[in-house]
């Protein structure tokens, strides 16, 4: 393991900074159809009102961590299965585009439908993401350096490194669950 970082840390570095960039692309992408979608932002509005109140009167917050736990662990899925093909750098950079949307729609809706106080719930429930996303970034370099060597002779590379993600994910899903419904109890209330 130690061998193949040495001999593809350059890289690794430039497949992290591209996917960096691709997930910015996403979340300025996402925030810019926020922006234009204009009578639908409405119904966002809504939809958003009630996630917020679901998460401020959840008490089961196992189900909030499972939730996303699942929903990270299907992206690690695709991306680990992606690395096998030709093709996986392309499929690795479309999740890598769709994560970063959602980030952006997201945090638009928050603070379109709420102003500062929606921003403040974001980054109070989001810290997460900063971790998240670091893992993400970096466990996609790696599958997509994979996909793209013709000798695939990091096999055990990459299990460690999906295994090691996916344990990541499991304690973030957990600081999720427990940690952003807290927060969440104590600035929903404050919106209104």
């Amino acid at each position: 393991m130690r061998k193949y970082l040495e001999n593809n840390r350059q890289k690794l570095q430039i497949l992290s900074i591209l996917f960096f960039f691709i997930m910015v692309i996403g979340v300025v992408t996402g925030s810019i159809f926020y922006m234009k979608i204009g009578e639908g932002r409405t119904a966002v509005n809504e939809r958003l009102s009630d996630i917020f109140r679901i998460f401020a009167g959840t008490e089961n917050r196992l189900e909030a961590a499972e939730n996303f736990f699942f929903g990270k662990l299907a992206l690690c899925l695709i991306i680990f299965v992606s690395a096998y093909f030709r093709a996986g750098a392309a499929v690795t950079a479309a999740a890598m585009l769709r994560r970063g949307f959602v980030m952006g729609f997201t945090g638009a809706a928050a603070a379109g439908a709420y102003g500062v106080k929606g921003a403040l719930i974001m980054a109070a429930s989001g810290m997460d993401m900063v971790a998240g996303t670091v893992i993400l970034v970096i466990f996609s370099a790696i599958s997509a350096s994979y996909s793209i060597e013709r000798e695939k002779n990091s096999k055990k590379f990459l299990i460690f490194s999906a295994i090691f993600s996916i344990s990541i994910f499991c304690m973030i899903s957990l600081s999720r669950g427990f940690v952003s419904t807290t927060f969440m109890k104590l600035l929903y209330p404050k919106l209104d």
